[in-house]
């Protein structure tokens, strides 16, 4: 048995929606290639959040309260996630 938080899920046609961009500033580039991997459980990537350009946020995958895969699992038991969706997560 598992003890799961509640969900509030909220629909990208709400009025807080926004197009995310995803880029790669050291260098390379993200690739799904055979061969490229991410770290084990997303550890120490950047994320970033940017306004007109300005860096309004910034932390490490490290530093979130549940790992990556966490979120991922407990919205893909509700809908179905496709390649390319972006899950938005607020603690309150």
């Amino acid at each position: 048995m598992s003890i799961r938080p509640p969900l509030s899920i909220r629909s990208s046609a709400t009025r807080r929606c926004a197009i995310p961009h995803a880029e790669v500033d050291d260098g390379q580039e993200l690739r799904q290639d055979e061969g490229d991997e991410l770290p084990r459980g997303c550890k120490g990537l950047r994320i970033q959040t940017r306004l007109n350009g300005a860096v309004v946020q910034e932390a490490s995958t490290s530093d979130m309260i549940f790992d990556v895969e966490t979120p991922v699992v407990l919205l893909s038991d509700v809908m179905k996630l496709h390649a390319g969706d972006v899950c938005e997560i607020e603690i309150e």
